[in-house]
């Protein structure tokens, strides 16, 4: 009796869990922000950490592209790096202020600051996002 009481406790919560991340929506500028220039470059970059062989060294590749092609804050037309960030970053910032969302502007900003932090401060004389590429294998 106190088994199955239990179970459907627990059958219980896992509905509501499963419910609130399937209400979960990327509504915010600040949220996409936190997803593009964080969460999606740390998934990629733990996932090239992982022991998978040679897709090991692609996902080492496909983190270097993205942090040159979309994170690398200061453009660079001649070569196609850069744009992407600060024009993302730019139109959330706008957005925000458009929108009258004091937290999308200021998070924008702060977001961007931190983005040209990771490509300015040094660790040992090395910029921390090439700090960081030393632990991928990268398969050459």
């Amino acid at each position: 009796m106190e088994n199955t009481n239990q179970e459907q406790v627990n059958l219980e919560e896992n509905k509501q869990t499963g419910k609130s991340l399937k209400s979960f929506q990327l509504t915010k500028g600040w949220q996409w922000l936190l997803y593009i220039d964080f969460i999606l470059p740390l998934l990629i970059y733990l996932a090239a950490l992982l022991p998978l062989g040679a897709m090991r060294g692609q996902l080492a590749r496909i983190f270097h592209s993205y942090m040159l092609y979309i994170l690398f804050p200061w453009p660079d037309f001649q070569s196609i790096t850069g744009i992407i960030a600060p024009l993302l970053h730019l139109y959330f910032l706008i957005n925000g202020i458009r929108k009258k969302q004091k937290s999308d502007v200021i998070l924008a900003i702060v977001f961007y600051l931190i983005i040209v932090l990771i490509f300015t401060i040094q660790i040992d004389g090395t910029a921390i996002n090439y700090f960081i590429l030393r632990f991928l294998d990268f398969g050459l």
